[in-house]
């Protein structure tokens, strides 16, 4: 995970436990939860925790011996630095995101394609199978709403509209 603009401080995290490509990804209106969504089907729930870990401090106070013993003492002015962050900044630059679940859409193929709209716990999928289904996410639980297949096609496209009132599916054997 990274961020366009460098914040100093801020490491890219990498965020381990999917077997398989991801999909899909989306955060919660309030930045707290990250959504993520592999190939396997797999739907993980990331909470964002106001903490570093040990590893990261370890990480960080070995970084800061190295500047140290090339430069010299700059701790005062990363410290400064710290101070012109805004309140996003200094929060991604003191905390984490860390696995809270792990959650299964397995509809007995890999998923295909896949449309989150986290902020209204809507997430809709299509599987190589050719099946296709819809679940709501309250909170860190999944409930399967609706799950259909359009015959012998596979389904190849997928859009969403913004309020998740409607669908649309598109079959390339058939040319839609």
């Amino acid at each position: 995970m990274n961020n366009f603009f460098p914040i100093n401080g801020y490491i890219a995290l990498s965020l381990e436990a999917h077997r398989f490509k991801i999909v899909s990804t989306s955060f919660s209106h309030d930045m707290e939860y990250l959504y993520s969504i592999d190939a396997g089907s797999n739907l993980i729930v990331w909470k964002w925790i106001g903490e570093k870990s040990e590893k990261y401090q370890n990480f960080m106070e070995a970084r800061k011996r190295v500047r140290n013993n090339i430069r010299g003492k700059v701790q005062e002015q990363e410290e400064e630095e710290q101070e012109g962050l805004s309140e996003f900044e200094q929060k991604v630059t003191n905390g984490r995101f860390i696995l809270s679940k792990k959650l299964s859409l397995n509809q007995g193929g890999f998923l295909k394609r896949a449309v989150f709209k986290a902020e209204m716990g809507f997430l809709a999928c299509t599987h190589t199978n050719g099946k296709f289904s819809i679940w709501r996410l309250i909170g860190e639980e999944l409930e399967s709403v609706q799950s259909f297949s359009i015959g012998e096609y596979k389904i190849s496209t997928l859009a969403v509209n913004p309020s998740c009132t409607w669908l649309a599916l598109g079959v390339k054997q058939l040319g839609q």
